[in-house]
């Protein structure tokens, strides 16, 4: 093992550092190596780059790649957000969806197919209309554009529909965040659009579906508040079937919003609710069943870890301390990219457009420790990281990244090298349930190092900051020969399991 790894490990709320002299015990699997992919036009784009996405539009089983583009410079170099230079200015293209051809190279796909002509953050996938194909939504700063957000519904797979009708295409806010989420398990898919505040006059946009339609909701008759929210992630934290919402506030504390089950929230007061962190992702880090959460941000005390007890009572524990000289942003991410059978941590880092830092990844040791992996080019290229999303992009079993740049160069892109251990991806396909599965719950059983290891997965449409994985479920499973269980617990409250199932594939689970 080579001396450029530290170990940490959280313990309670303590921090344990020191520094690898030798092959660990706990780190005696092989770890995966990544390469740097520098010829294509999606790795050649040089612009302002936000948000990222891994979608299937086209379902040919492969993911492709949506790259959300922010800001536009005029002749002198400063941003110019005017209505008049984007909608009016042939050369500029600021979204950019590149096709996966399935033998590791991308085609830039014309704009024609997806018509955007305006600077937008984020973006959300999923199949709001439950006709098989993914939709999209875009987030845009309209505020200073004085353009709305943008819903395009997917015809198919060969050109997508701009909706022009009903609030959701004609709202404009100080927009950052969204997410697709069945708030209310009705089986079709919602819209949350996170919002800065003004003067009590905006907060979040809630938009409720209604047969395909989707309708304006007050967010004080669902319980929530209105105020400054950056970032959202969703998650069912206390088990109970619904997914629960965490809000980050900008310089505020954040906010843990419990679903009652019923359409409603209501406010939890937990560990969460005591730092100001700008940006979260959910996992079960420590393979117990439940969803852990992590969060990151220059505004809190760096990147931290609330474990969960099965209740969404969480205990908080620092796993690095914020930088406070150069207020770097952290955005986690939690991906097993070893298939070693638990969850490692990826920290997309960014200073400022002009101030580039190097990313990290955190390796798990499987028993709630994390070692700092210092060597390769994922972790040592200078970047002024923004979104990253994760997906099996070749289908060889292993997780590789896509990391968006917002400092008008290239977005880096990182293909993983894999190693021997065992895999499975699963793709869940709702019926009763809405048809991306969103909120679905994969549970895998399989026994790992002669330990009987469960591991869980949630769908969602939000991984990270402002960037989606590819909807589907990845599973290291290490030297397990096969896999003893896999249980499915839908939105709709079914459950299917399925018994000896062989790894190394990529396997669809149709709801019953």
């Amino acid at each position: 093992m080579p001396r450029c790894i530290r170990l940490i490990a959280v313990i309670g709320v303590s921090l344990i550092l020191f520094t690898s002299v030798g092959k660990s015990a706990d780190f005696d699997q092989p770890a995966a190596t990544f390469e740097r992919i520098t010829e294509g036009v999606h790795v050649t784009d040089s612009v302002c780059s936000f948000g990222v996405c891994w979608v299937d539009y086209d379902n040919d089983g492969f993911p492709d790649i949506f790259v959300g583009n922010w800001l536009f410079h005029d002749d002198d170099g400063f941003p110019d957000f005017s209505v008049t230079n984007v909608q009016n200015n042939d050369s500029l293209q600021s979204n950019a969806l590149f096709r996966n051809n399935t033998d590791g190279s991308f085609s830039k796909v014309p704009s024609q197919v997806l018509p955007i002509k305006c600077p937008f953050l984020g973006c959300t996938w999923g199949d709001y209309d439950n006709d098989g194909d993914l939709d999209a939504f875009l987030v845009i700063p309209g505020i200073r554009t004085g353009i709305p957000n943008m819903l395009f519904s997917n015809e198919g797979g060969v050109s997508f529909a701009k909706i022009t009708d009903g609030p959701v295409a004609t709202d404009v806010g100080i927009n950052t965040h969204a997410s697709f989420v069945d708030y209310d398990n009705d089986a079709d898919l919602d819209l949350f659009v996170a919002n800065h505040a003004i003067m009590d006059t905006l907060g979040a946009f809630v938009y409720r579906n209604d047969s395909g339609r989707l309708v304006r909701v007050a967010i004080r008759d669902l319980g929530l508040e209105r105020e400054d929210v950056g970032a959202m992630a969703w998650g069912d934290g206390d088990g109970d079937g619904d997914l629960d919402l965490v809000y980050a506030r900008n310089m505020l504390p954040s906010r843990y919003y419990r679903n009652n089950g019923d359409g409603l929230f209501f406010s939890v007061s937990n560990a969460i609710s005591t730092d100001s962190t700008g940006a979260y992702c959910w996992g079960d880090y420590d393979n117990d069943g439940d969803l852990d959460l992590c969060g990151g941000d220059a505004w809190s005390q760096g990147l931290i870890i609330y474990t969960n007890d099965g209740k969404a009572v969480f205990t908080r524990s620092i796993v690095d301390e914020a930088d406070t000289a150069t207020h770097t942003m952290r955005r986690p991410h939690w991906i097993d990219y070893d298939n070693d059978g638990d969850l490692d941590l990826f920290v997309a880092k960014n200073a400022s457009p002009y101030n580039a830092a190097a990313n990290v990844l955190y390796q798990s040791d499987g028993h709630g420790g994390f070692r700092s992996v210092n060597c390769g080019a994922l972790v040592s290229d200078l970047e002024s990281s923004a979104g990253a999303a994760w997906a099996d992009y070749d289908r060889d079993g292993d997780l590789d990244v896509y990391v968006a740049s917002n400092n008008y160069t290239s977005n880096a892109f990182y293909r993983n090298g894999g190693n021997d251990n065992n895999w499975i991806e699963i793709r869940c396909i709702g019926t009763t349930s809405n048809r991306s599965a969103i909120g679905a719950k994969i549970r895998v059983k399989a026994r790992i190092n002669d330990r009987d290891v469960w591991q869980l997965r949630e769908i969602s449409s939000q991984s990270a900051f402002f960037s989606q994985d590819e909807m589907l479920a990845h599973f290291g499973l290490g030297d397990a020969p096969i896999i003893d269980s896999v249980r499915v617990a839908w939105p709709s409250g079914r459950i299917q399991t399925l018994t000896n199932v062989k790894p190394n594939r990529l396997l669809t689970i149709t709801e019953d």
